[in-house]
């Protein structure tokens, strides 16, 4: 092999590498691109879960203020009270 042969195998070995590194490149690119739109799109989806939980308990625990207003033994009143107090840990 001469001189001029090997310097061709190896400029050609060198852009392959150039090549595989490029490539190697935009599948990063890629992937970090999906996984940062996969983030966002779970986070909006909990966000989303979040808000909904919040509304229900909010009417959850004003439905038992009001039942506990509305109740006429004593003992209603306790079981109310102490439904709210579980809905205003939660």
């Amino acid at each position: 092999m001469s001189t001029v042969e090997g310097l061709v195998v190896i400029a050609a070995g060198i852009l392959g590498c150039v090549y595989a590194v490029h490539r190697l490149h935009k599948q990063r690119q890629i992937l970090q691109w999906f996984y940062t739109r996969q983030y966002h799109q779970l986070s909006a989806q909990s966000e989303i879960i979040r808000e909904q939980l919040l509304q229900q308990i909010f009417a959850l625990r004003r439905a038992l203020e009001l039942g506990a207003m509305e109740s006429s033994s004593v003992d209603a009143t306790q079981r109310w009270e102490s439904c709210l107090a579980l809905v205003q840990t939660v």
